[in-house]
């Protein structure tokens, strides 16, 4: 992978891939925005605190038959806890996200802008039913987040400012997830996965823990 510096100390990153504009230094915490072959940096994050999630930034996995790896982690904090998202890279360059949340595994991925119809805030209200996607969904929680920490690749900028997260699930079983953020909405469609769906490898090393 292609290397370069990091503005603010100087040390040695990878470039991101093309499909990921943003980037933790390892060394000094700085956000980095790719511009080109050059690095900008944007701001910092803060260390990760240490946790018993089983997997690390490099851990692979296959989805679909498609094999992807875990390239970034960002960790969310609300009133009542915190949790993982993880950035994957599917084979041929999508990106997606493994959350791990309550025990559970969720795995989702973007949808294009043009795919959903606007949403009035007004009718993302808890218990509310909307049609989208030929899919009946129930909104079932809105909350407002921070990001408190970062590391590797990412498809955003995981700044500090605080974001509105609005979960939908849908008769089939999957869900919606919004997240708005400086006036615009990202949505993303998924659905709960078993840990051994996944075929990890290249899995952390806990102590007393077998994968």
């Amino acid at each position: 992978m292609p290397q370069s510096s990091c503005p603010q100390c100087g040390g040695p990153v990878d470039l991101p891939r093309l499909a990921q504009a943003f980037l933790i230094c390892p060394w000094c915490r700085s956000t980095l925005s790719r511009e080109a072959e050059t690095l900008r940096r944007l701001g910092s994050v803060a260390e990760l605190q240490p946790d018993i999630s089983p997997f690390q930034v490099g851990t692979r996995g296959r989805w679909q038959g498609r094999p992807f790896e875990l390239i970034g982690r960002i960790r969310r904090c609300w009133d009542d806890g915190q949790w993982n998202e993880w950035c994957l890279e599917l084979a041929g360059g999508e990106t997606g996200w493994l959350a791990e949340a309550q025990g559970r595994l969720y795995l989702s991925f973007p949808l294009r802008e043009a795919t959903l119809p606007r949403i009035e805030r007004q009718k993302l209200q808890a218990g509310a039913r909307l049609s989208l996607l030929g899919t009946d969904w129930l909104v079932t929680d809105l909350r407002q987040v921070r990001i408190v920490g970062a590391q590797g690749q990412l498809t955003f900028n995981p700044s500090r400012e605080p974001r509105l997260l609005v979960d939908l699930v849908g008769a089939n079983g999957g869900f919606l997830n919004g997240e708005a953020f400086a006036g615009h909405v990202d949505w993303y469609r998924g659905q709960m996965v078993d840990f051994d769906d996944l075929a990890f490898t290249h899995l952390r090393e806990l102590d007393g823990w077998r994968f």
